[in-house]
């Protein structure tokens, strides 16, 4: 009986919890909407608005099109420390700190390869999230020290 009730407030305690993280993203959605800033999170593709845009990283990245052409774009990845590695995803990497890999191609389009884990670029199954900028040159894009790609 003990164990159950534990477990009972434990399942209150992560409920409020989630909820006031729902409620905080809710309301910053809302705050940033109000000053005419689009927030959505990245999926397959999609194109940038003439709005600022915000996009949230998410889980399975995409590719943004017109990224940058109109109003002030960033992608927010987190608040994790991240540093830019303009060498080879799969042979350059450093498996002590998160990087972020810029790849471009001869069409003028970056690849934005995100680490989800300091090791994410030597795993037997790369732990990344890919983000295709179309458009987008690869020294055009900067890391803020606030977790935002901007170009």
């Amino acid at each position: 009986l003990a164990d159950a009730v534990a477990a009972e407030i434990a399942a209150g305690t992560a409920l409020a919890t989630i909820t006031a993280l729902n409620k905080a993203v809710t309301d910053a959605i809302a705050a940033l909407t109000a000053q005419d800033v689009t927030v959505s999170t990245i999926v397959a593709t999609q194109d940038a608005t003439e709005n600022d845009d915000v996009y949230l990283l998410g889980s399975d990245g995409g590719t943004i099109d017109e990224f940058g052409d109109e109003g002030d774009d960033a992608i927010y990845i987190g608040e994790d420390a991240y540093v830019i590695n303009t060498g080879d995803v799969d042979d350059d990497g450093d498996d002590s700190v998160l990087e972020i890999f810029l790849s471009e191609s001869t069409g003028g389009d970056t690849t934005v390869y995100v680490e989800t884990s300091v090791f994410g670029s030597s795993a037997a199954d790369q732990e990344l999230v890919e983000v295709v900028l179309t458009g987008v040159a690869a020294d055009d894009i900067s890391l803020s020290a606030d977790g935002f790609i901007t170009a």
